[in-house]
Formats: structure tokens, sequence, C-alpha cells
């Protein structure tokens, strides 16, 4: 049940306002100033918890704000409506606290992870492949888009576990995302611990970190860079085509990195697509055929773990 994602915690901060407004209503004046403050201090202590950062900080103000004020509004209406058709004291809090404890309850079920569910199989591609918790893959069916084995995303852990019915059903996506650049440690750790899986046998993070992306997706533009492949830059190394292929751009200085996209077919119609990342030093100054190699070997980890 715990930690809390951030989701998690949002729902809870306005069930609580919902709350507090709804008591409000039907409480004394000297209460009710109590219950304003206690609504602001558990905005205080949610921005100090859940720092607003990056080009969007106003944005979430404005969600976690704008979320705030029309769950109070919510909790005025439903507290003047319970005083309006005059209901008993004792009915009024029971009808104020059921639906708010029935809703939080809900919301902490609804992020509630099994400790069973360490791995779920998805189908892509025609083909099925096995996601351990450990990988934190990226999912995609249709709009749908969620994070499986993050416990800063509990919410949609939670979800496709009880879609795979903790491992025992297969589930249906159009992209899988793993990023092998920060899953590695995760998957080291596992291997490094007791009771190691039976995937830690064909699991090694050489050269498999060295591979920012690996991607499984039907739309060859996801794979690699439209505009660099279709560039005329002496930059740009190609080969083959966009069902089979590989893209490189060279080193724009002496020192510089490496970059590489490569992508080759997976099932019907579905390609796997690794790409290098800017910062990685094992791409400073290195040939093409070498980083090609590095990312085509991550792809192969990645494989041997998910169709073991």
């Amino acid at each position: 049940m715990f930690p809390f994602d951030q989701k998690t915690e949002f729902h809870l901060l306005l069930t609580l306002i919902a709350l507090g407004a709804a008591v409000a209503v039907q409480a004394g004046s000297r209460l009710r100033l109590l219950l304003l403050c206690a609504i602001f201090g558990l905005l205080a202590i949610f921005f100090q918890a859940n720092p607003m950062e990056g080009d969007h900080a106003g944005l979430g103000y404005l969600i976690v704000v704008g979320g705030s004020t029309i769950a109070m509004v919510i909790g005025l209406c439903w507290g003047w409506l319970l005083r309006f058709i005059r209901s008993p004291a004792k009915a009024s809090m029971i009808w104020v606290l059921a639906p708010m404890v029935a809703l939080a309850v809900f919301i902490v079920w609804n992020q509630t992870v099994s400790p069973t569910c360490t791995e779920i199989t998805a189908r892509i591609g025609g083909r099925e492949v096995a996601l351990p918790v450990e990988m934190r893959p990226r999912l995609e069916r249709g709009p749908v888009i969620g994070h499986f084995g993050r416990l800063d995303r509990k919410t949609d852990f939670a979800r496709y576990c009880r879609q795979a019915r903790t491992g025992s059903r297969v589930i249906e996506q159009d992209v899988i995302w793993l990023t092998p650049a920060s899953n590695y440690k995760t998957l080291s750790a596992r291997c490094g611990g007791e009771n190691a899986p039976d995937w830690c046998a064909v699991y090694s993070s050489e050269p498999y970190r060295h591979a920012h992306q690996i991607l499984i997706q039907s739309d060859p533009k996801r794979a690699l860079s439209m505009p660099w492949w279709n560039s005329t830059s002496p930059r740009a190394v190609s080969l083959g085509d966009l069902t089979e292929g590989s893209l490189c751009l060279l080193p724009h200085a002496p020192g510089a990195m490496t970059e590489c996209w490569v992508w080759r077919p997976f099932g019907e119609g579905f390609l796997i697509s690794a790409r290098s990342w800017g910062f990685d030093e094992v791409f400073r100054d290195l040939d093409p055929d070498s980083a090609r190699a590095i990312l085509h070997e991550g792809i192969d980890t990645a494989l041997a773990i998910m169709l073991r």
C-alpha cells in the first residue's frame, strides 16, 4: 500500500478538502475556522512534499489549486444540501463521512500493488513478451499510456497488475518502451540479490545499459530521426531501409559523441529499435560500426529477458 504516488496523494488531498468543506457547513464558526486552516495546511504540506519544478511548474500549481477549489465547492454543496433537507446532525455526519471514506478507500486500493505481481506478459506484434517489474517499461495501448514497475507511478503499476491478473493473463499493447540507461540498475540489483529470477542467467548490464532507449512499435518514424534519415549531410551515415537499418551521426567535432539509431523487424508489422544517448562516454568519437554493435547487443539482451 505504501508509499503513495503523487497521483494518489493528490486524490486523497482533494477528498480531505471536500470532507473538510462539508463538515464545515455542519459545524460552528470556531470549528469552521479551524477546518479552513486545516485545508490550507494540507495544501502547504502537499506542495512541500511535491514541489512543482520545471517548465510546467505553473501548470502544476494551477491544477492543484484549481482541483482543490473544485473539491471545496463540491464539499460545500454537499454540506448545504444536507442542511437544506434538514437532516439530523448525526445522520448528516454519516452522510458526509460515508462517501468520503469510501472514496478514500477506493483511492488507496486503486494504487495498491500485490506483492506477487513481479512480472506481466504482454502481446505485441503477435508475440508474447515477459516484462519483469525491474524493467520498468512504459506501455501504450491506444490513448492509454502508463508505467509498470515504477513506485512513483503506482496507480499505473497496480492497474497493469489487475489487468494481467498478477501475471496470469496476457495483455495487448501497441508500444513497449524501455530505458536501459536507467533500468539496468534495478535489473542488476535484482540479479545481485538472493533468489535471483531465471532471467538473470541471460542478463548482463554491458553493453545493455548503453542503449538509452529500446522501443517496440509499428511506426518506423518513431524508430529514428527522420530529418537526419532524409538529410544529405556527410555526418549522417545510414544503412538499410525503414524496415531494417541504422542511422548514425558522426561527431560534429573531435571529442564529441556519435549518435546512433538501429532498428529491425519484430513480430508482425512491428519494429524493435534502440538509440544511443548523447551524454554516454562510451560513444565519444566512436565509429558507427561499433556504435551499432553496442545497440544491437542491447536489443539482444532485452529480447533474451523478454522472450525467454
